[in-house]
């Protein structure tokens, strides 16, 4: 069996990590740190900033904590890989997107080309980190199996430009050892394979997803309900926290220089109050920057101001509140499902490191619930990890990470839209057509769905639809639509909560003259092409494939469009 190095990329929208583990040794996930930073206790954390920055000259780029700290900094951009219809309405039009935006544009260069810049970036460190750890020969002779994460409710299109951005990011190129191995899993998956075995040694929560036990040994987890996600990561904690202190400081804070604003943060703040908040009832003192203390002018000139518990509370309560809608929503639905509570939550993530959030979600769940809580960096560097023991598990590889999720849940219908015989007591005249070449009365705009939202499905759930398509002419280029729907009871007639999910395209020389033929009532002959597409689909990656003739279609001549 070929040796591998399998690698797992956390790229988040406000920090990015990257773990690494090699196949002879899966039980010894690392985790990469070692960042080019002028901050305090940042070299060795476990992520890095989502930051760009593009200086004079194409080939001037800054990134992660080595950004300049008084010049336009491009952040949230992983979130531009969304269509604008997509982002959540409170995001659509705030600052942090608009800037992004802005200096996106302003940088000539489109999303997946930035997406693709930074990840250029992390790759370069996190092989020049496994190659310091392994060394060069053995990372020469290893195949790379890369597992990337995305968020739970993303969209199939944001997955092919992430697939997209790997390949610019030279992270599939070739190499003299084999192909790269790209695959995706969902961050809370990654983040639940991690932390359900560090636990059983003994997120910025932002995607929930709930898992039952199906078996011990091997551990095999199957998601129980569908996986749902929202706004309320620890950068909204920061933005809050932010307001706080310019309300106190007279708004001045807001026009301090940028590197001590971020020198203030980090010392008094990321690694001060933040981490050790749990709701005591005490005074919060923070070091101001001399600018700000200069120009309070009218009061006592001092450098540290004073914070109270209740105003604490107020920065972590409409975060906390969030988290609290979205564990409770999930678990109606698994009461729904199942008749009984969840046992366990486990907080992961930057946020999910929160003393504040884990008393909180304490009180929320009762006894009958055991809320987990790692400590140290385990929580924020879950999703790299878990991502890494994805690709151990789907390698066979055994170790440390015999976790594995085997059955996960549709998050949306999948289907394709048909045309059948018309029959005036089901279906609409609007629909009503006649065919060209069979002369027979059809209804256009009805929807055939194999696979429904809510359907457990497995890592090699795959369901084939046949095609058939008549003519009279030339066989050209043939692509077939599908499409998706969000809704809970998708139509039976297509409506505005169907979507295009993609095109598949083919084409392959077809002898027509050998082709089965058809004869209309005018004694008029057509030709019949017959053929079959597959969609695998365990519910976060879908794949097509073209079966003509009973035979697969050659991948090179089949292209999935993601509209």
């Amino acid at each position: 069996m070929d040796e591998y190095i399998i690698v797992g990329i956390d790229f988040g929208t406000t920090y990015s990590g990257v773990a690494w583990a090699y196949s002879k040794e899966p039980e010894e996930i690392e985790v990469v740190t070692t960042w080019n930073s002028d901050l305090n206790h940042c070299s060795d954390l476990e992520k890095t900033p989502t930051h760009l920055y593009f200086g004079k000259g194409r080939d001037n780029i800054k990134w992660g904590y080595a950004v300049p700290e008084n010049d336009e900094v491009l952040e949230w951009f992983k979130l531009l890989l969304l269509k604008e219809q997509d982002l959540p309405s409170d995001l659509r039009h705030s600052p942090k997107v608009l800037e992004a935006r802005r200096l996106q544009e302003a940088s000539h260069r489109d999303v997946v080309d930035l997406v693709a810049c930074f990840l250029t970036q992390l790759w370069k460190h996190a092989l020049q980190s496994i190659e310091e750890a392994n060394g060069k020969n053995l990372v020469e002779k290893c195949r790379f199996y890369v597992v990337m994460t995305l968020p739970a409710i993303w969209p199939h299109y944001a997955q092919e430009s992430m697939r997209q951005a790997a390949q610019k990011a030279g992270i599939l190129s070739k190499r003299c050892a084999g192909e790269t191995v790209l695959s995706f899993v969902s961050e809370p998956e990654a983040a639940a394979l991690a932390t359900i075995k560090d636990h059983s040694k003994k997120s910025t929560i932002k995607d929930l997803i709930s898992y039952r036990v199906e078996r011990k040994e091997p551990f095999v987890l199957k998601e129980c309900v569908k996986g749902e996600g929202g706004l309320c990561g620890g950068i909204f904690l920061d933005e809050q926290f932010k307001k706080l202190i310019i309300s106190k400081t007279s708004n001045w804070l807001d026009t301090v220089d940028k590197r001590q604003l971020k020198k203030f943060l980090n010392d008094n703040w990321e690694h001060g109050i933040k981490p050790q908040f749990r709701g005591q009832n005490r005074s919060w003192g923070v070091e101001l920057p001399n600018s700000v203390v200069a120009k309070r002018k009218g009061k006592k000139r001092t450098s540290t101001l004073e914070i109270m518990t209740s105003e604490l509370i107020d920065v972590f309560d409409p975060i906390v509140a969030k988290v609290k809608s979205l564990v409770l929503h999930q678990s109606m639905a698994i009461m729904g499902k199942y008749g009984e509570k969840q046992k366990f939550i486990i907080l992961v993530g930057g946020f999910g490191r929160s003393p504040y959030l884990f008393e909180q979600l304490k009180l929320l769940v009762g006894e009958d619930t055991t809320v987990l809580q790692s400590r140290g960096s385990k929580p924020w560097a879950a999703i790299c990890r878990g991502a890494v023991a994805h690709g151990i598990t789907a390698l066979g590889l055994s170790g440390c990470c015999d976790v594995k999720v085997d059955t996960r849940v549709a998050r949306m219908s999948y289907g394709v839209e048909i045309s059948e015989p018309f029959n005036h007591e089901i279906h609409s005249y609007k629909d009503w057509f006649i065919d060209p070449c069979t002369l027979e009365q059809e209804a256009a705009n009805q929807m055939q769905w194999f696979i429904r939202q809510g359907l457990d499905l497995s890592a090699t759930t795959s369901v084939r639809h046949q095609f058939r398509y008549t003519f009279n002419g030339a066989i050209g280029p043939i692509s077939e639509e599908f499409v998706v729907s969000s809704s809970s009871k998708p139509p039976s007639r297509r409506d505005q909560s169907v979507s295009v999910l993609c095109k598949v395209n083919w084409e392959k020389t077809i002898k027509r003259r050998l082709l089965p033929i058809g004869v209309n009532n005018r004694g008029e002959a057509y030709r019949i092409l017959e053929y079959e597409i597959e969609m695998t689909c365990n519910g976060t990656t879908v794949d097509f494939t073209v079966y003509y003739d009973g035979e697969r279609v050659a991948q090179h001549v089949v292209q999935v469009e993601y509209v």
